[in-house]
């Protein structure tokens, strides 16, 4: 829990300076909180080389995770943030208060060839989403150790 902005900012601040020429580079940042394992995902292509790096701590123990991310799979995590089931769960507001239990929090961030922020949009993806198209493309990030997401939600 927290304000927003300062927390999802840093996915786009530590990424490298960029070579030449100019080309469009993303960078994705994700956090989660459930049961008391705490997961941090970086997605993206801020040097040009799609890559995934992922984050579990539980309790004390922490540990690092690299996962391939093909260029495919990386241009249908970008779409879907266009997408009509994503939309809705952008945040508009930078003082939103976050709750990394009940949502998936995840930042898109754009950048410029020299590795400057364009672009910063935020993302509050139910923990548990009702709709199979956001589902769906949970389950494009494949983070690691996650229970599937493809099925719904238990009935209330």
């Amino acid at each position: 829990m927290g304000t927003l902005l300062p927390a999802l900012l840093g996915i786009a601040l530590m990424s490298p300076a960029l070579p030449s020429p100019a080309a469009e580079r993303h960078a994705l940042a994700y956090f989660h909180e459930s049961g008391g394992v705490n997961v941090q995902g970086a997605l993206g292509d801020p040097d040009g080389a799609p890559r995934s790096t992922w984050t579990i701590t539980v309790g004390e123990v922490r540990r690092q995770v690299e996962a391939p991310l093909a260029a495919a799979r990386l241009q249908a995590i970008l779409a879907g943030l266009d997408g009509p089931a994503l939309r809705p769960l952008e945040v508009l507001r930078s003082n939103h208060r976050l709750d990394f239990r009940a949502f998936r929090v995840v930042s898109w961030a754009r950048l410029h060839a020299d590795g400057t922020l364009d672009r910063l949009r935020i993302f509050l993806v139910p923990a548990r989403p009702e709709d199979p198209a956001v589902r769906a493309w949970l389950e494009l990030l494949e983070v690691p150790g996650a229970a599937p997401v493809s099925a719904p939600p238990p009935a209330r």
